[in-house]
C-alpha cells in the first residue's frame, strides 16, 4: 500500500521539503533499508533538477512498491522505480560484513554455510577463513584503473541495473502508470570527478545505440551522479 512521502504547492515548497532528506542522510550502506536509499535517491535527482515537476503543482508523491513511487497531480500521474548501480565486488564486500557482524564469528573456526560470499559460496573451509581474515585486516584487493576503465565500468554497472530493472518491469507485477520513468543511482557505480563525468556520458551514448532492447518498457531513463541528473529518452540522450 503506498504512503505519503511528500506534497507540496510549488518548487519553493518542494525544495524546502527535500533539502531536509540532504541534510539528513541516511545511515551508512549496509545498515540502511531500501526504502531510505531509494527516498534519498529521488530526493537527490529532484533537488539536482527541480524542475522535472514543472506543471506538476500542487504535487504529491507516494512512496510504496513496484514501482517505488508514484507522482499524482490533479488526477495525473507517473511512476518512478529506484535503482543504484554498485559494482558487484561492493556488494560482496557490503554482505561479507554484514554477516560477519551479524554472526560474531571466530575466524579461527570452520563456519561452513553461515557465509554468504557470493561467488566464494561453495569454496573450501580454508578459502572462507582467508577471506574473514582479509575482512579483519582490511586486506579486499584492487587493482588500480587505467585510461577510460574507469568510465567504461561506471557504465557497465549503469547497464547492468537497467537490465535488471528492465526484466522486472516486463515480466513483474507493477502498477502500470501513464508513464514509468527509472532512476538510477550511479554514485557508486564508479568513483570520478563531476568534471569528468561527460567522458563517462559520452561512452554510456555509445553504449544506449549499440543495444536498442535495453529500454524495456519505462519511457524516460534518469541518471544520478554527483550533482547532475541525466535524462536519456528513447535511447537518446535529452
Amino acid at each position: 500500500m503506498n504512503r505519503p512521502w511528500l506534497t507540496a504547492v510549488d518548487e519553493t515548497e518542494l525544495v524546502a521539503s527535500l533539502s531536509a532528506f540532504r541534510d539528513s542522510p541516511p545511515p551508512p550502506r549496509g545498515e540502511r533499508s531500501t526504502q531510505q536509499s531509494e527516498a534519498w535517491s529521488f530526493a537527490c535527482a529532484l533537488l539536482a533538477r527541480p524542475a522535472l515537476l514543472q506543471g506538476w503543482y500542487p504535487v504529491v508523491i507516494e512512496a510504496g512498491d513496484k514501482p517505488d513511487f508514484i507522482v499524482t497531480s490533479e488526477g495525473r500521474e507517473f511512476g518512478v522505480e529506484v535503482v543504484e548501480a554498485i559494482p558487484q565486488s561492493l556488494a560482496h564486500a557490503i554482505s561479507v560484513t554484514n554477516t560477519y557482524k551479524q554472526s560474531e564469528l571466530n575466524p579461527d573456526r570452520d563456519e561452513v554455510g553461515l557465509l554468504d560470499l557470493g561467488h566464494y559460496r561453495g569454496s573450501r573451509p580454508e578459502k572462507r577463513s582467508k577471506i574473514i581474515k582479509r575482512y579483519q585486516c582490511g586486506q579486499f584487493d584492487s587493482a588500480p584503473w587505467t585510461g577510460d576503465e574507469v568510465y567504461r565500468e561506471w557504465c557497465d554497472n549503469i547497464h547492468k541495473a537497467i537490465h535488471g530493472k528492465v526484466d522486472k518491469l516486463d515480466h513483474g507485477s507493477y502498477r502500470r502508470c501513464t508513464r514509468t520513468h527509472l532512476l538510477v543511482d550511479g554514485h557508486d557505480a564508479a568513483h570520478f570527478s563531476d568534471a569528468e563525468l561527460p567522458k563517462a556520458l559520452s561512452l554510456l551514448d555509445e553504449m544506449f545505440e549499440r543495444n536498442s532492447l535495453a529500454w524495456g518498457g519505462f519511457d524516460e531513463i534518469y541518471i544520478l551522479k554527483g550533482s547532475t541528473l541525466s535524462s536519456f529518452c528513447a535511447g537518446r540522450r535529452k
